[in-house]
């Protein structure tokens, strides 16, 4: 779960800060900007990512509490239980067939990431920069009831494709609003009959995969 008040005490805790005055310093905002930020649950994201990119500072570790992901490595034994990887070449195939895709793949083991069965390679710029196109969005099962203002979420489905957003909130009985972290794009609503599956985002990979 994506948090504020959490990952603002993370990024103080990496820049070795202790107050949110020192912390706006850094981030080159108003002290007022990060009480707005921690009131509404929500922050700017392109400060966060830029102080990260200046420090060296793992965005897996700081959004979502996972340490600097590994590389991968094949999972062993006849379950083949772990992360099943849909590179961008084989989504249009996972849309039509996902029953029929998935057993084919290898699985892959990411550490702290256990609960995790499948990842998505990114192929839009809409969350950027929280997670950049070629990156691999590693998900865990959702419910459309379980949804988490906030969190971010890979939605499939089967008759338009698969779709990366942060939920923003719930329009009526029948339809869900989703937001992007690119300001260039627009919210988009989703109707509740056309998501096929419902996936979590708990980590983003982006390095040199093993064969897929």
């Amino acid at each position: 779960m994506l948090d504020t008040n959490i990952i603002l005490k993370r990024l103080k805790t990496h820049l070795n800060v202790k107050t949110d005055l020192q912390l706006s310093k850094i981030l080159k905002v108003k002290p007022n900007t990060i009480s707005s930020w921690k009131k509404r649950n929500s922050m700017q994201f392109d400060s966060v990512i830029d102080v990260c990119e200046t420090h060296h500072i793992d965005l897996n570790e700081l959004l979502y509490g996972v340490n600097k992901l590994k590389l991968p490595y094949a999972a062993e034994g006849k379950d083949n239980v772990g992360v099943k990887m849909i590179s961008s070449d084989m989504q249009f195939q996972y849309v039509l067939q996902s029953e029929k895709i998935l057993p084919s793949l290898r699985a892959y083991h990411f550490p702290f990431l256990d609960h995790c069965e499948i990842a998505f390679q990114v192929i839009s710029e809409n969350m950027t920069p929280t997670i950049r196109v070629s990156s691999f969005a590693i998900c865990q099962k959702a419910n459309l009831l379980g949804l988490v203002e906030g969190n971010i979420y890979v939605l499939v489905d089967f008759n338009k494709g698969i779709f990366l957003h942060r939920f923003k909130s719930v329009l009526n009985a029948e339809e869900l609003l989703f937001t992007s972290d690119n300001s260039f794009f627009n919210d988009k609503i989703f109707r509740r009959e056309s998501i096929g599956e419902l996936w979590e985002i708990k980590a983003a990979y982006l390095g040199n995969m093993l064969s897929i």
